[in-house]
């Protein structure tokens, strides 16, 4: 009794609250607006709909909604966060009426400002705004009156009536009727009738009525809503007539009005909704059609009401939200009742539909609804348990199959449930259907599958107890989906598989399918039209063809919203519709097209559940999902392509709001409203932004996606998520960008919106710096090719030099060979014509030496070797003596040479050993130049530029003039320059290498001061003129002389230059029995030395350093002579070797080479040289050298070392103090055992009772050589005496010596003697070792 009663209260609430659902309303709740009280709404020409709510204002472009409020800091800011009141005017302005005054909207600032009200000490609250057909703008100021609007200045003036009925305290409301008749309502006074001209007035007094609203339908009828009634002007008898309402609802309230598109005129009650008043009529009629699952539209409490210019209308509802009612129905349906009149609300468990198009659902926990076909309860049914399958047989009997108890036979009459088969279990029936023989088919989960014969009643459980056909070919009974083909095959959906079986052949069929698809569960199975069998599983669509047993798969890769396929219908047109977890798609075959719908159309939700899906007979198609049913008629959606392109309404740049103030580096954003602008600068710091797009369509942005691209990035296209509107770039490069934007809904795209953005690029990537770049780069570009062609000039000239230098070591041994003879002819007694010509080869012998010299000098300054060492000089003393060297070569030309000084000459800080090179190459070159009977002057003079700041401020001028040809004047700027020569007309007959005028100026330099090269302009000839400062504040420390040198060297250049030399005496050698080893690769030198050394001692020669290595080795001669380059092993590596091997380190070594340079000369001597001299040498300087080298080496012998000899004194070691005590115990105990191979460190170390420390210590004081050394060179010695003295074997040689491996020996004797031990017995044979 108590369930028919509650069944009998939930269908007349439904019956009585909503009978008929023709469509869906979009509903914003609170929460989405921000606010529970929409006061006003308006749209302006852009089509924002704005909203005035209690807590602010709202901008709302069908995709987003912006807020306005309140900033205490801000003057342009909203006035107060209460908003009354809204209008656009003629302008496309909006004003809006706050509780805290009148404001009017920017929108190239995106701010507000506020209208100065006259007469008012307080801003006022602004209950209305209304536009005159003359354009003037009006506002009512509770408590103030009507005031007048000046846009321009933005001040508001009160209206002057005479009329005692615009007292303040009464008007609310006013209209300009087509009449230009103004008309006021009042608070519970009545209204006011003001004429065109302003001057007659009439008051219609309703009391204790207050007027909510005054408009004209398109009748031009004046209808007035008051909070009790509404009212029509009657024109003819000029009174107000009261309308009557013809619908079901009492004590309507009225609190709003709006006209719409159609003529009706929609009114919004206080708790019940809207009514309205149809175009033509006299009377207020309810509104069939509006619904929304949220809320109870004929309950809500109408604040506004409000159509747009897509004529949608919007209700804004106190407390709740948001409604719009669109113009167009919205073809989806969705049904909540079920789960919202619940027990305990739960979710959709199954859906049917069956013959009687009757909707039949199950709700978890609460039994069976039967709904009709708009959604209505029509009965509850109460069950034991879950229902989670329902099914009409081809007989009309309705099955149930309940969780837990068995399958049920429903009474549809009354209600009853007639069990006919128990279930023994917890066991859930999930799916029922039926074959073409009458076989009903039941999915018991879990347990099996039941075969119910209908005509008879017989039932067979197939199981794994009782298999199909006697096969247990089902992997598992976990059949959720069953399908029973027009081929008689029973398709079984497992979780986790996949079965067919074949009725006729009694055989399960072997399906093609991959073992990944195998695995996914099969929600749902149909058979298509054209026999094709279309299966729902977790992994996407799969379509199998029975006849070709192949198959495919649709999953999201082909445009799937998601790949979980929950419910699958087939559509009369054979397109099939499917439910998903994240919408609903249609997948149109024919034309392999996919459509997603996932919100909009009157769709609530996304997420819908396996198996709960329906189709009823005339189509229609039903999905289930967690918060209710969504229904539809296929032919009912058709696709809509979008008519306009989207637009962009809003942009941020790092997170702040774009408008016509903004401006990015030194230029504004956009010049015009957003909205429409088309171009957008931004500067390279705001390379970062976002757009914020819409199709400014209200029916529900939630199934639109943006399509978006830079034209100049790429012609595809990126997609934004549905529903999402915000389009974002990050750190875009400079340059022109094309922004292309389009709308994508349901597979169809609306016109593309283009826009141009600028990024300015940093200065220094604009086009003047681009173009400065050019510059610098071909700059660049030019400097690199100077500097490339001096460092190829440079490397040529270093090429040459590097050559000459070459050359110049090549001459100094045949100058060797030139010099030591022609010395000693100049000592023998000759005839004065054999001397002077024997003067002559000396002297140009020594210009040869000389211009060899130079090029060293040049190498030297090149490299910074060449250091000046200055001492302060008589300049006067210094250029005779220079003068002096070339009297005989200009009298031999009859050239006159001529010095000019002043009567005081101060003294000059210079290098005397190199500042001479600087005259004698300047008066060289002028004799050269000069013809016979010529004059050659050097002037010296004291001179002052007061223009010079450095050194040369006061200088000392050295001028050397000619009375030659003179010089070219293109040629004096290249006449310093490295081999340059000038004109080889004449330089035929000269000898030189064209650097000695670049010689000057480096030395020059390297004295601070300058030279330089002029023509004369008195006479013919050239002139060439070195300054050098005065003083020596200029010089740093290491470039002068410590002391005073008062003697002056010029006997270097004198020797060099004067034709007879004096003659040395020579000293007097004996002969001696050392023995020399000269080696050298040149043929006439090595013959040479060996003809001047054969007189005192005993010499051997080789031919390069390979066969010098080895005759010192096997010979140990006395000292070697050796030439630095030569083929195979230079002297250099000769040195390193014979140094290293402890038989011939003793040996003294002088190196001869033409390599004259300081840098060769200390890499000679630090590898150990005991002498060093260069090409060409004087033999006698030689021979001394060779002395003093042989005896000091006699006087150092008899001292012990690990790598002297120590032949006869092995066993004899006569020594004293404490040194010779201790190495004669250390001999004796080497003596003793000598051949032990475990004689070692440690053994010597233990029988001399002192550390191996502390002998190691001793060892290297005493010998120079660690104790190992030691003991193996006295072994290695002892062996090469056994060698050359015994006819032994190597083997018995070494372990005589105390050696176990003769590898180990052999190696050992060849680092020490050069040689292995065979190769040094067969010459040594018979041979004394020279000890």
């Amino acid at each position: 009794m108590e369930t028919m009663i509650k069944n009998q209260l939930i269908f007349l609430l439904f019956s009585i609250a909503q009978s008929v659902f023709a469509q869906n309303a979009l509903f914003y709740d609170k929460e989405t607006i921000g606010s529970q009280c929409i006061n006003a709404l308006c749209q302006d020409r852009n089509n924002y709909l704005w909203i005035g709510t209690r807590d602010g204002l709202r901008r709302f472009d069908g995709s987003q909604f912006v807020s306005y409020y309140h900033a205490k800091q801000d003057s342009t800011s909203l006035a107060d966060n209460e908003i009354h009141s809204l209008y656009i005017d003629d302008e496309n302005h909006l004003w809006i009426g706050t509780a805290n005054g009148l404001q009017r909207y920017f929108p190239e600032k995106d701010n507000f400002q506020t209208v100065t009200l006259h007469t008012m000490r307080t801003k006022g609250r602004i209950t209305s705004i209304f536009q005159r057909n003359s354009g003037e703008i009006l506002c009512n100021v509770s408590d103030a009156g009507i005031f007048s609007v000046n846009p321009q200045t933005m001040t508001a003036y009160p209206l002057i009536t005479e009329s005692k009925f615009f007292h303040p305290p009464y008007v609310v409301c006013g209209f300009e009727d087509s009449r230009q008749q103004l008309w006021l309502g009042t608070d519970r006074q009545g209204v006011v009738r003001v004429d065109s001209a302003g001057q007659k007035e009439k008051l219609y007094p309703l009391k204790n009525i207050v007027v909510r609203n005054i408009l004209e339908d398109r009748d031009k009828r004046l209808i007035i809503a008051t909070a009790q009634t509404v009212f029509l002007w009657d024109r003819e008898s000029d009174n107000l007539v009261p309308l009557s309402y013809s619908g079901k609802k009492k004590d309507i309230r009225f609190h709003s009005a709006t006209l719409t598109d159609d003529g009706d005129i929609m009114l919004g009650t206080y708790g019940q909704g809207v009514v309205c008043i149809k175009q033509g009529e006299e009377k207020i009629t309810d509104i069939d059609g509006i619904y929304n699952p949220f809320i109870n539209v004929n309950q809500t409490k109408v604040n506004t009401v409000f159509e747009d210019r897509q004529r949608n209308l919007w209700v804004g509802c106190l407390y709740q939200g948001l409604l719009m009612l669109p113009h167009h129905p919205m073809h989806f349906s969705f049904w909540n009742q079920p789960i919202m009149l619940s027990d305990i609300p739960g979710w959709i468990n199954a859906l049917y539909c069956d013959r009687a198009n009757t909707v039949w659902c199950s709700v978890e926990d609460n039994g069976i609804y039967q709904l009709d076909c708009n959604g209505n309860i029509v009965r509850h049914i109460h069950t034991a348990g879950d229902v989670f399958s329902m099914f009409e047989d081809s007989d009309g009997v309705f099955w149930v199959g309940i969780n837990g108890k068995g399958l049920y036979s429903l009474n549809r009459t009354n209600g009853d449930l007639e069990l006919k088969y128990p279930l023994q279990g917890d066991f859930s029936i999930r799916c029922i259907t039926e074959d073409k023989h009458k076989n009903l088919y039941v999915a018991i989960l879990g347990e099996g599958l039941l075969r119910y014969h209908l005509p008879t009643g017989k039932y067979q459980l197939l199981s794994r107890k009782n298999p199909i056909g006697g096969e247990s070919n089902i992997t598992n009974y976990w059949i959720i989906s069953v399908l029973c083909d027009s081929e008689d095959r029973v398709w079984l959906g497992h979780f986790g598989n996949i079965s067919c079986y074949d009725v006729r052949n009694e055989r399960f069929l072997d399906l093609p399918f991959d073992p990944e698809i195998k695995s996914g569960s099969f929600y749902t199975i149909l058979e298509g039209k054209d026999h094709n069998i279309w299966m729902g599983t977790k992994n996407g669509l799969i379509c199998y063809v029975p006849e070709t047993n192949q198959y495919s798969v649709i999953t999201t890769e082909q445009g799937l919203p998601d790949n979980i396929i929950c419910g699958l219908v087939q559509d009369k047109h054979g397109n099939l519709w499917c439910s998903t977890t994240k919408g609903i798609c249609h997948v149109l075959l024919a034309d392999k097209q996919v459509v997603n719908y996932y919100t909009g159309n009157g769709l609530q939700e996304k997420v819908y559940l396996e198996g709960r899906y329906a189709q009823s007979q005339d189509g229609k198609i039903y999905f289930g999902g967690g918060k209710g049913i969504t229904g539809f008629n296929p032919d009912d959606i058709q696709l809509t392509r979008p008519d306009s392109p989207p637009v962009i309404t809003d942009m941020y740049i790092r997170d702040q709001k774009v408008t016509m103030q903004t401006r990015s580096g030194k230029k504004p954003v956009i010049t015009e409203e957003l909205i429409h602008a088309n171009c957008f600068n931004l500067s390279y710091t705001d390379n970062t932004f976002a757009f914020m797009v819409s199709t400014m369509d209200f029916r529900d942005a939630g199934n639109i996606l943006y399509e978006y691209r830079l034209e100049e990035f790429s012609e595809n296209w990126n997609k934004t998520q549905p529903g999402e509107s915000r389009i974002q770039y990050h750190h875009l490069e400079p340059g022109d960008y094309t922004f292309e934007v389009r709308a994508c809904e349901n597979g169809l795209y609306s016109p593309i919106r283009s826009v141009q953005i600028h990024i300015t690029p940093p200065w220094y990537l604009s086009v003047s710096a681009k173009a400065i770049y050019v510059l610098l780069v071909m700059g660049a570009g030019y400097l690199l090719y100077i500097v490339y062609r001096r460092k190829q000039r440079e490397e040529i000239s270093e090429m040459k030099l590097q050559f000459f230098i070459n050359i110049a070591h090549e001459i100094r041994s045949p100058l060797t060979l030139i010099v030591s003879p022609l010395e000693r002819l100049q000592s023998m007694q000759c005839s004065p014509d054999v001397n002077r010509m024997l003067a002559t080869i000396r002297y140009n012998t020594n210009r040869i030496l000389s211009l060899i010299n130079q090029l060293l000098d040049v190498r030297k300054i090149d490299k910074g070797q060449m250091r000046i060492c200055c001492e302060e000089i008589d300049m006067q003393r210094f250029v005779n003596n220079c003068l002096y060297m070339f009297e005989e070569q200009a009298r031999l030309k009859e050239i006159r040479l001529e010095a000019k000084f002043p009567e005081m000459l101060p003294y000059v800080w210079i290098d005397p050993n190199n500042f001479d090179k600087v005259l004698i190459n300047l008066l060289s070159n002028a004799l050269k130049y000069t013809p016979e009977k010529g004059t050659v002057c050097v002037g010296v003079n004291i001179g002052t530029n007061l223009k010079e700041t450095g050194p040369l401020c006061q200088y000392m001028e050295i001028s050397v003039s000619d009375t030659g040809k003179g010089v070219n004047e293109k040629e004096l700027k290249k006449i310093f320059d490295r081999f340059y020569q000038g004109d080889m007309n004449h330089t035929t007959n000269s000898l030189g290498f064209g650097i000695g005028l670049n010689l000057c100026r480096l030395l020059v330099k390297l004295h601070h001061g300058i030279i330089f090269a002029e023509n004369r302009k008195d006479t013919q000839g050239s002139r060439f003129v070195v300054h050098i400062p005065l003083g020596n504040k200029h010089l740093k420390k290491e470039e002068m002389v410590k002391e005073k040198i008062n003697s002056i060297s010029y006997n270097r250049m004198v020797n060099q230059y004067l034709p007879n030399l004096p003659v040395q005496k020579t000293v007097k050698y004996r002969k001696t029995n050392y023995c020399v080893l000269v080696i050298d690769d040149d043929d006439e030198l090595r013959n040479f030395l060996k003809e001047n050394l054969e007189a005192y001692y005993h010499v051997d020669t080789a031919v390069d350093g390979t066969e010098g290595w080895k005759k010192a080795i096997t010979q140990q001669p006395d000292l070697i002579i050796s030439d630095v380059i030569m083929p195979n092993m230079d002297g250099i590596q000769l040195l390193k070797e014979l140094k290293k091997n402890a038989n011939t380190n003793h040996i003294p070594i002088i190196l001869l080479t033409s390599q004259a340079e300081f840098a060769h000369r200390i890499e000679g001597l630090t590898q150990g040289a005991d002498g060093y001299l260069c090409k060409p040498f004087n033999v006698e300087e030689l021979v001394a050298l060779m002395t003093n080298l042989i005896a000091n080496r006699m006087r150092l012998k008899g001292k012990y070392s690990g790598s002297q000899a120590q032949e006869g004194k092995i066993t004899s070691v006569e020594l004293q103090g404490n040194d010779e005590v201790l190495m004669e115990r250390i001999m004796k105990i080497i003596n003793e055992n000598l051949s032990n191979a475990e004689l070692n460190v440690e053994m010597l170390a233990q029988k001399t009772g002192i550390s191996r420390t502390h002998l190691h210590r001793r060892m290297k004081e005493m010998a120079g050589t660690t104790p190992s050394d030691f003991i193996r060179n006295l072994r290695l010695q002892q062996a090469a005496i056994l060698l050359k003295n015994k006819d032994l074997s190597i083997t018995q040689i070494a372990y005589a010596v105390g050696f176990t491996s003769q590898t180990h020996f052999s190696s050992a004797f060849k680092k020490m003697y050069g040689l292995s031990p065979m190769e040094y017995a067969q010459p040594n044979k018979n041979k004394d070792v020279h000890t």
